[in-house]
């Protein structure tokens, strides 16, 4: 359910409960006690009420995240997506889905995509596409096809490209512009490429404003690449 849609359910309860309770404004005569028996009024007795203890901030869940070896690692009002090699943590659930491609010479690629939403227009992810060490790949080449090939998709128009520190990897951020169900917007694109994980990453960022909020920025912020061993390419084969 989009949240446009649940605060309009939260509008209609509102004032189908205001309703209800302005018709029980008006004055009742009170009831003629002549003749009548004496009424006793029922004793309550107060029920003990069990105070919930608050959530535990530390508290961790984790759960295979469905591409990958990725994990996914649920905490209160966060959800941090993890293997040995990389690291980015979101503030709404993020969809998590393989993204398998194919190269020019048949040879199929198995990737990540990771999107999380907010609101109706707004979104920002993750792309983890390890590269197989016998497969021949051009590092500019490529990460140019993958920003116009996102670009193109979202029918944005570039402003900016240049070079980018993309976790520590150096890497290209570029900005542009898209108007998308009746909204401008502005689209960020980071993608790099991981030499020593033989692996392309990329950032997402599709927001109405200039500024990055909080979740968003704090999202781009928090990718880390770390020294472990990369997700498993294979050989291409498989």
């Amino acid at each position: 359910m989009n949240s446009r849609r649940l605060f309009l359910i939260s509008v209609f309860a509102v004032a189908d409960v205001a309703a209800t309770a302005s018709g029980c404004d008006k004055a009742v005569a009170p009831a003629s006690t002549k003749g009548s028996a004496e009424v006793t009024k029922p004793t309550t007795t107060p029920v003990a009420v069990e105070k919930m203890a608050p959530p535990d901030a530390s508290a961790e869940r984790v759960s295979p995240a469905g591409a990958l070896d990725f994990e996914l690692v649920e905490k209160v009002g966060s959800y941090t997506l993890r293997d040995k090699a990389y690291e980015a943590t979101f503030q709404s659930t993020p969809k998590v889905q393989p993204q398998d491609q194919s190269t020019a010479g048949g040879i199929k690629l198995h990737g990540l995509m990771a999107i999380a939403s907010i609101g109706e227009t707004e979104a920002y992810g993750l792309i983890v596409l390890p590269i197989p060490r016998n497969v021949p790949y051009d590092i500019p080449k490529g990460l140019h096809e993958a920003r116009d090939g996102m670009f193109k998709a979202m029918g944005a128009t570039m402003t900016s490209d240049k070079d980018f520190d993309v976790g520590g990897l150096a890497g290209r951020q570029a900005i542009g512009k898209a108007s998308l169900q009746g909204n401008d917007m502005r689209i960020e694109v980071r993608l790099a490429f991981d030499k020593p994980h033989n692996t392309m990453v990329g950032l997402m960022a599709l927001t109405k404003s200039e500024n990055l909020d909080a979740e968003v920025g704090g999202f781009l912020k928090s990718f880390a690449v770390k020294p472990g061993d990369a997700p498993p390419a294979g050989d291409g084969t498989k």
